[in-house]
């Protein structure tokens, strides 16, 4: 079996204290903002408040030896595309992100996703947060996060693999937590979702636009927020402090 794999590693954000004043500092990618004191914001610079000064750092869009850090058969075949695997047995490939990110303020991923034109392709695409390092990952069956702990994963999953894992038999979004794959189990966040809708096949032979968002509503009594909208249907809406799970 091939799997395919999209990963985005989270690090941490970076916090100095100078003469009373916190002082700290975001990355992003081009195309990326970041939530600075109730405005979203998209460009390097320096953006004073009433505790200190954040600043705000964008890198260039990423290339294959700039900020995505590519394992296994994974490649940049044109500008801001990466492939992770061609539509051959036994690859497996995973695109990670070296571009630190800070779970206790919101972030939005806009990215279009192409899962192959073959319904007998496998095993599928997996979106990870995880801290362990940029090099982890696993094939076949594993969807490249099996055994990754703390994570907490959304599967796009197109390959059944019996009752291992109490797969469906459509094509199906999940969400997984510390590596494990096994929708049954306490690790499962959200069950497993048919996309697209009528559970057709999603192996289609075309892009499919994805956001990940996650509002973490830290000084609020609302619940944090974790969403995925898969051609601009929502198909995940998790209220949970994914920062409690150990991200």
């Amino acid at each position: 079996m091939k799997s395919k794999l999209f990963l985005i590693l989270p690090l941490f954000l970076f916090l100095q204290n100078i003469n009373g004043q916190i002082l700290d500092t975001l990355t992003i990618c081009n195309g990326d903002s970041a939530y600075i004191y109730n405005n979203w914001e998209t460009v390097t610079g320096n953006y004073p408040h009433s505790s200190g000064i954040t600043t705000l750092i964008v890198n260039p869009t990423p290339t294959l030896t700039g900020n995505f850090i590519l394992n296994g058969n994974a490649s940049q075949p044109i500008p801001n595309t990466y492939q992770l695997t061609q539509a051959i047995n036994g690859q497996s490939g995973s695109a990670w992100n070296s571009v630190t990110l800070d779970l206790t303020q919101p972030f939005s991923f806009d990215v279009d996703l192409f899962f192959g034109y073959n319904d007998g392709g496998a095993d599928g695409i997996a979106f990870l947060l995880q801290q362990v390092n940029t090099s982890v990952g696993s094939s076949g069956g594993g969807m490249g996060y099996e055994g990754i702990s703390p994570s907490f994963c959304v599967e796009f999953d197109t390959w059944q693999n019996g009752s291992i894992n109490s797969d469906p038999w459509y094509d199906h979004i999940a969400v997984q937590k510390n590596g494990n794959l096994n929708h049954a189990s306490s690790n499962n966040c959200v069950p497993p979702i048919g996309f697209p809708q009528g559970n057709i096949n999603i192996e289609d032979g075309q892009w499919h636009n994805v956001v990940f968002s996650w509002d973490p509503n830290m000084n609020s009594g609302i619940l944090s927020n974790f969403r995925v909208v898969f051609d601009g249907i929502t198909l995940v809406n998790y209220n949970n402090n994914i920062i409690s799970l150990g991200m």
